[in-house]
This record gives structure tokens, C-alpha cells and sequence, in this order.
């Protein structure tokens, strides 16, 4: 027996899904594909253009959109649409990526689920001053797991809770 097996038709399909020089059209036809891992391992390829996203964005599996959620390099308008996403997972997912823009994080730190709160406020090290504002403020759980995340600055949350508090003293006085 051969230590060289034959490449499966699906293993071929799944290594250019993570091909970064993928054409465009090639995207489009794999995001359609029916097989569920040639989607998944195409929503991880930081090359796909933003169309693609859109449509992998509403997947019916949400493991597609979980993965295409934890890519660095998803549009703005896409992370919006996996922010507001049904399943928990996607939107955990979303909360860890490092690259969602500030007002997606704003929108992840006021999640009615609060495991979205706890992983926003542990896995992403990019969170936004404001946004750390908002998790400060948040759940013991949500609160100390933000207090450990490496980007944490207790100074600017502290400013910006000063700031909040003068603006709306000066507007009751």
C-alpha cells in the first residue's frame, strides 16, 4: 500500500476554498457549494471579497457563519449582519475577532446574551474605550473578565465614566 492516497474531490474543493488567489467567480460557486466544509473553510479565507461574505453571512449552517465571523478581514456591513445573527455562536465568535470595527463592539456590549458580553470582554484586544466603558459597568462575570484582557485601560474608562457623569450633571444643574 501506498503512503500517497488520492486526493478526495472534497479535499480539492476545500484546498482552494482556502486558496487567497481564489478568482472571484471561483467564491461565488463555492459558497453555493453543498458541502458544508467547502463553506466553512471558504468563509475562513481573509481573500474572499465582500459579496461572498454577504451571502456566507446568511448561511443557512451556522458553523459557516460562525467561522466567517471569526475572519479578520470581514467587511463592516457583514460584522453588522453577524452581530445581530440568531445563534449565540456566531455572535460569541464575532465578539473575539480582534479586527470588528468600534460600533459593532458597541453593539456586541449591550448583547442580551450574556456569554456574548463575557467573550467580547476576554478575546477581543482591541476593544474601544467606550465599549470597555460599557463592559465596566456590566455583570461581576462580564466585569472580570474584562479586567484581565491584556488591552484594559482603567484610566480611560475611568475618564470616560467622568466625562458621562459632567456631561449629565451640566445638563440637570
Amino acid at each position: 500500500m501506498s503512503i500517497f492516497t488520492k486526493e478526495s474531490a472534497t479535499e480539492a474543493l476545500v484546498r482552494h476554498a482556502r486558496d487567497r488567489a481564489l478568482a472571484h467567480d471561483a467564491q461565488a460557486e463555492l459558497a453555493e457549494h453543498s458541502d458544508v466544509w467547502v463553506r466553512r473553510y471558504l468563509a475562513l479565507n481573509p481573500a474572499i471579497t465582500q459579496d461572498v461574505q454577504s451571502k456566507l453571512a446568511v448561511d443557512s449552517d451556522p458553523g459557516v457563519r460562525s467561522r466567517l465571523a471569526q475572519n479578520g478581514a470581514i467587511a463592516p456591513a457583514v460584522q453588522a449582519t453577524l452581530a445581530t445573527d440568531s445563534d449565540i455562536g456566531v455572535r460569541k465568535s464575532l465578539a473575539q475577532n480582534h479586527n470588528i470595527i468600534p460600533d459593532v463592539q458597541a453593539k456586541l456590549a449591550v448583547d442580551f446574551n450574556v456569554r456574548v458580553r463575557e467573550a467580547l470582554a476576554a478575546g477581543n484586544l482591541f476593544l474601544a474605550f467606550d465599549v470597555q466603558a460599557k463592559l465596566a459597568v456590566d455583570v461581576e462575570s462580564v466585569r472580570a473578565r474584562l479586567y484581565v484582557n491584556p488591552c484594559y485601560s482603567r484610566k480611560a474608562v475611568e475618564d470616560i465614566q467622568t466625562a458621562k457623569l459632567l456631561t449629565f450633571v451640566s445638563r440637570h444643574t
